[in-house]
């Protein structure tokens, strides 16, 4: 399994749009076209990447020539829709983020967890269309 990682950049009040213009021209030429639809930006600057680690690599390089950043495996948060509800705006920029990745990476155990932590009534639809496409097969 792949994974989906937010990166939270510190200090970002300080960010002249030339620092940031040069940053998203570097990245630009470290990733392939097909990439930007694993990667989102969050309205308060978070990045969220979903690519294979020497990709990562690279973009973690390139971020830490200008910005100060934490970075944090969030797969968990991405598999149970928590990103989804928190980040909408980034689910709808760039859908393949965190649905595909959740269609492709959730297991009936991810799903029966959620219902023994929250209960039934926290399934959405995602949730459900998995359970009804695993109990088919």
């Amino acid at each position: 399994m792949n994974k989906i990682y937010q990166i939270k950049l510190l200090d970002k009040d300080n960010l002249s749009n030339e620092v940031i213009d040069s940053f998203l021209f570097e990245v630009a030429l470290t990733i392939d076209s097909e990439d930007a639809d694993y990667m989102g930006f969050s309205n308060d600057d978070d990045i969220f990447v979903r690519l294979n680690e020497y990709k990562i690599d690279k973009i973690v390089n390139v971020l830490s020539k200008y910005f100060s950043f934490t970075i944090e495996d969030v797969s968990d948060k991405a598999l149970s829709g928590e990103l989804k509800k928190l980040y909408p705006e980034v689910d709808k920029l760039t859908p393949k983020l965190f649905k595909k990745f959740r269609k492709d990476n959730t297991t009936i155990d991810h799903i029966l967890d959620k219902i023994s932590e929250k209960g039934m009534q926290s399934l959405d639809k995602t949730d459900l269309k998995i359970l009804n496409k695993k109990s088919l097969t």
